[in-house]
């Protein structure tokens, strides 16, 4: 995807890379994203991984700053919903 939008006017004009993230073989990947001028984000993984899911065999940190980070973002995303309802 990171290569998609180097590429791409229309989405390097629509949207701002928040953050990149890297896959299991070292593959750089976009993580999020926002609309530079409309409220549209996209996240490539789930805001509550880190309360909630406790599988042994995926790298998921739980400390508690992770799980206020978790929180921050449901926080935010709960409050852009409610702002177009």
């Amino acid at each position: 995807m990171l290569m998609t939008y180097s590429k791409s006017h229309l989405l390097k004009t629509f949207f701002r890379i928040v953050a990149t993230s890297k896959d299991r073989r070292g593959a750089e990947f976009i993580s999020m994203m926002e609309g530079k001028h409309y409220p549209i984000y996209m996240v490539r993984w789930h805001p509550s991984k880190a309360q909630f899911e406790w599988r042994k065999d995926l790298d998921i940190r739980h400390s508690a700053k992770d799980v206020l980070v978790a929180q921050y973002f449901a926080n935010f995303f709960m409050k852009q919903g409610s702002l177009f309802s």
